[in-house]
């Protein structure tokens, strides 16, 4: 949890996230509320890279966990390692492949507050080779200016996203003006929003944990036995030979189905 005064200008302020305290954080008056009706929560700031990356911050959406440091971490075990690059205005940048090692290298711009995976713009998707005629209208668009595709293999690091879905017509020359970097695309929340994500060396390192595959191999180990279902009531078997039924041996009845090891009936006493 954090805490900040509320100031009508640009001003200095202090945060605090549980024990972990930081002065003299520049921050910028903007207004909300639209993203707090986008994703239906109250939202009181945003916190941005420049201060995540000095943070050595831990973001898990699937672990419901978000740390901040004072000290470097050390590299997480099975991760992957993405080298940072910041353009101009503090915009991260990282480098990216279509298509494995003989793929086009990209540049793509990091920004979560985009729901979407991917956006790319004619010259991304030209680098996929996939012919933009063959984009999907999005159904719902007032503009008809998005088209929605499929990339078959995006390279993210040492790992290989396959079948990543991807938009055209997110507009990026404003954001290329800015930055005065070419990208070739925006990577958004929904890409990263699966992986547990931990800022290192300043900001200079991003490490990327997937532990979908670990889950998996835990929700697969056998545990304790479980009883198989009761069979359904149902008619009797019919008999082999045609003829009359007969009457049934007096006896109790039978047990009810069980996993239990039954044990055999007591001898007759003498």
């Amino acid at each position: 949890m954090c805490w900040w005064a509320t100031r009508p200008e640009p001003s200095w302020i202090s945060l605090r996230f549980d024990r972990l305290e930081v002065h003299d954080v520049p921050a910028l008056p903007q207004d909300l509320s639209g993203i707090s009706k986008e994703i239906g929560a109250p939202i009181k700031a945003m916190l941005g890279v420049n201060l995540l990356r000095h943070l050595n911050a831990t973001f898990d959406f699937s672990g419901h966990q978000f740390v901040a440091r004072s000290f470097v971490p050390p590299p997480p075990p099975r991760a992957t390692r993405l080298d940072l690059h910041y353009a101009r205005g503090g915009g991260m940048v990282v480098r990216s492949t279509f298509g494995g090692d003989s793929g086009a290298h990209a540049a793509l711009m990091v920004d979560t507050h985009r729901p979407f995976a991917v956006a790319l713009d004619e010259a991304g998707w030209k680098k996929t080779g996939i012919d933009l005629t063959k984009l999907r209208a999005i159904a719902g668009d007032p503009e008809q200016r998005l088209r929605e595709g499929t990339i078959p293999l995006l390279r993210l690091g040492a790992f290989d996203l396959k079948n990543v879905s991807g938009l055209s017509g997110v507009p990026l020359t404003d954001l290329e003006k800015a930055t005065q970097v070419d990208l070739d695309g925006i990577v958004g929340a929904a890409l990263l929003y699966r992986y547990r994500c931990t800022f290192a060396d300043g900001g200079r390192i991003l490490w990327i944990e997937d532990d979908s595959e670990e889950l998996q191999n835990l929700l697969a180990r056998p545990g304790a036995p479980v009883a198989p279902p009761a069979p359904p009531p149902g008619p009797a078997a019919p008999s082999a030979k045609p003829g009359p039924t007969p009457a049934p041996a007096p006896s109790s009845p039978a047990p009810a189905p069980s996993n239990e090891r039954q044990l055999p009936p007591p001898l007759p006493k003498k």
